[in-house]
């Protein structure tokens, strides 16, 4: 894994090799719509961009896979979680996003089996966390099941959908810090929300961020560049992460 990330919607079709892309998220049942409801829903704030796309997207027996990806995947019971870990193939690097706002019943915590489940098959598990109240619990949760991958954070929920941006910076900025003060290098953290600028980048890295991951600032390219460069700057530090 790189230590750039490009997340969904744009990970998903853009691929290049100075980052790893997170494809998704897939659920075990088609959700048809992608396209109308990204039209409908996707809109600019002040602060960043809302969506309210809701996991559309064409089922995990659809999707070609291939090893240099991240695939994000959402269940709503045990039984989901099961049949998308059997449909994906072994030696993947898979993200079991557990935090959507957009969708109800995507806050569904895999038990202990199930989670055990896919640190055997897959060559990596991270794990997505929602920037709310719950956070600080479920990741207390993941690490007790064997989950050292946290991304931080999903889109913050509101009456439109999700936000990203600015104000989800602060939200993921504060869950990094308590990751890092509680799990230490325990835990590998990849950092997500408003990295508009490369200031975000050492603001995450400071405070023990691993990995970057970016998305909405593909709606205004000329930035990138300063971003990667930022990041693979900080990349060349020692990341601060022990394996157990």
């Amino acid at each position: 894994m790189k230590p750039l990330i490009i997340s969904p919607p744009f990970g998903n079709y853009i691929d290049v090799d100075w980052a790893t892309s997170i494809a998704g998220t897939y659920t075990v049942e088609r959700r048809r719509g992608l396209i109308w409801n990204t039209i409908r829903s996707l809109r600019p704030t002040k602060y960043g961009w809302v969506n309210n796309i809701g996991l559309r997207n064409p089922g995990i027996d659809n999707v070609k896979f291939n090893k240099n990806k991240i695939y994000s995947v959402a269940g709503f019971n045990d039984e989901e979680w099961n049949y998308l870990a059997d449909a994906m193939p072994e030696g993947l690097m898979v993200e079991l996003n557990i935090g959507c706002p957009n969708v109800a019943g995507v806050e569904y915590f895999p038990r202990a089996k199930t989670i055990k489940k896919y640190l055997k098959k897959f060559k990596l598990v991270i794990m997505k966390f929602p920037p709310t109240a719950r956070c600080k619990m479920l990741m207390a949760m993941a690490f007790s099941y064997g989950i050292r991958s946290f991304h931080l954070c999903n889109t913050i929920p509101t009456g439109k959908g999700g936000e990203s941006g600015r104000r989800l910076f602060k939200r993921s900025h504060a869950m990094i810090e308590f990751a890092k003060e509680h799990y230490g290098k325990k835990v590998f953290v990849i950092a997500g929300g408003g990295i508009y600028e490369p200031h975000a980048v050492y603001s995450y890295r400071r405070i023990g961020a691993n990995a970057f991951s970016i998305s909405t600032v593909f709606f205004k390219p000329w930035r990138v560049p300063s971003i990667k460069r930022a990041i693979l700057t900080a990349s060349h530090e020692n990341y601060g992460y022990e394996r157990t």
